[in-house]
């Protein structure tokens, strides 16, 4: 008994002996990190890739811009040249005192040149970086570092980036939003394409730039440069000459056309890895009808059938559609079937008098409309791009896998862009609580 005398427990032992060495050995201060809120790829040299990175300011950010004493600098896009990514970002981490930290990137932009040549070996870095969360966003632009460099709306390009993701893409029906995750998932799935987001200039000069007394000039490509982002200073950009000019505006009152760059919105469509070109607009809309993918809040026009050059919006509340795949000859056919909800956003008078025929005539209007709007994205991607974003493969894969597998090696070239597709549209319409079937 007295030799256990004096003795601690053990328990309270190994508890005192984990309070030395408790803490985080590894960690590092948010003040010693560069953090980058988007990364931009592009090519600019033969077998390099150009990476961007915006870097913050988190002072500048979290004082507010427009205050005494504060620098309006809130971020700067460095870039540097590698044979790889990994490499190109530690030529950048040579020019920053603070460790690179890719944990807060929310999107990642790929430019026209690299994507045309195939992004896989490029986005596999961020794939396996284990502070790069899968569920970022990805979109093309024509020049990557150029749209980082361009006017923007909120305080760094990223933020901007993501809420046009978050809200312009689930509420305009124009655009989609893909995360890094979908992007190879679909690259490695059988019988369906990727597609990104796609960001482009048109050229026209934004209403608060003029106003401004400021002009976004077309420049020499903005990936040669370097450059602060300053919450008074517009950056010249750059259009590529293949660049998609999206939806061209003119100014109100004049119908004057500016020169200058903003932002809009598409779908990029990709053939593997490699992009194969654009869709924007109604073109876009076309694409999601058949997917079914974010036209919800999207507005539809059409005609009065009652009162010519009177025109009725409908606001979209809910899309549905099914692809089913019919094997009945060599080239396999895809019966495509929408269904939507709408509601009427202004109501003629002729509506209030229950004019039973006339709801029909305007439910006829939405259906035409949006066969149409699909059979011009079919034919366009059919055609021209003759890549399967629609994912007819697929389905054509899950319901026959025994003659998907004999067709699987000319999908794209030769049997998709012959695939008859029938179309039908069946649509609701809500008024005033009451609902009007197309049927």
């Amino acid at each position: 008994m007295a030799s256990g005398q004096g003795r601690l427990p053990t328990g309270l032992l190994i508890c005192l002996l984990a309070l030395g060495i408790s803490g985080c050995w590894g960690s590092i201060e948010t003040d010693d990190l560069a953090i980058i809120g988007s990364v931009g790829l592009d090519r600019v040299t033969p077998g390099k890739v150009l990476v961007s990175l915006e870097v913050s300011n988190p002072q500048a950010l979290a004082a507010g811009l427009g205050q005494q004493g504060v620098a309006n600098t809130v971020g700067w896009v460095l870039m540097e040249e590698g044979s790889t990514v990994p490499n190109a970002i530690k030529n950048v981490q040579r020019r920053v005192p603070q460790k690179i930290f890719l944990g807060q990137v929310s999107t990642i932009v790929v430019g026209m040149n690299l994507a045309r040549d195939g992004v896989q070996p490029y986005l596999d870095y961020f794939a396996r970086e284990n502070l790069v969360r899968r569920s970022i966003y990805i979109t093309t632009c024509d020049s990557a570092a150029g749209l980082l460099q361009r006017p923007f709306i909120q305080n760094l390009p990223s933020l901007t980036l993501r809420g046009l993701v978050d809200a312009t893409t689930r509420f305009s029906g124009k655009s989609v939003r893909v995360s890094l995750n979908e992007f190879l998932m679909k690259m490695a799935e059988p019988g369906i394409e990727p597609i990104t987001m796609h960001t482009a200039g048109r050229k026209t000069q934004d209403t608060q730039v003029k106003k401004q007394g400021g002009e976004v000039r077309q420049a020499k490509p903005s990936a040669s440069r370097e450059q602060p982002l300053e919450s008074e200073l517009n950056i010249p950009g750059m259009l590529p000459r293949d660049s998609p000019v999206l939806d061209p505006l003119s100014e109100y009152g004049t119908g004057e056309k500016l020169r200058g760059l903003t932002i809009n919105l598409g779908i990029a469509a990709f053939r593997d890895d490699r992009l194969v070109g654009f869709l924007d607009g109604n073109d876009a809309r076309g694409y999601l009808w058949v997917t079914a993918r974010m036209v919800r809040g999207s507005i539809v026009e059409v005609p009065n059938p009652r009162r010519e050059g009177v025109i009725l919006a409908l606001l979209v509340r809910s899309v549905e559609s099914s692809l089913t795949p019919i094997l009945d000859g060599k080239t396999p056919r895809m019966k495509v079937e929408v269904r939507l909800e709408l509601e009427m956003s202004q109501i003629p008078q002729d509506l209030y008098d229950d004019d039973l025929r006339l709801r029909q005539e305007i439910q006829a209007a939405v259906n035409e409309l949006v066969k149409g709007e699909m059979r011009k994205t079919l034919r366009t991607v059919q055609q021209e791009f003759r890549s399967d974003i629609f994912g007819f493969g697929q389905s054509l894969y899950r319901k026959y896998p025994k003659a998907w597998e004999a067709m699987a090696s000319k999908w794209n070239e030769e049997i998709f862009p012959e695939v008859e597709v029938d179309l039908t549209v069946d649509s609701k319409i809500l008024i005033s609580n009451a609902v009007f079937r197309s049927k």
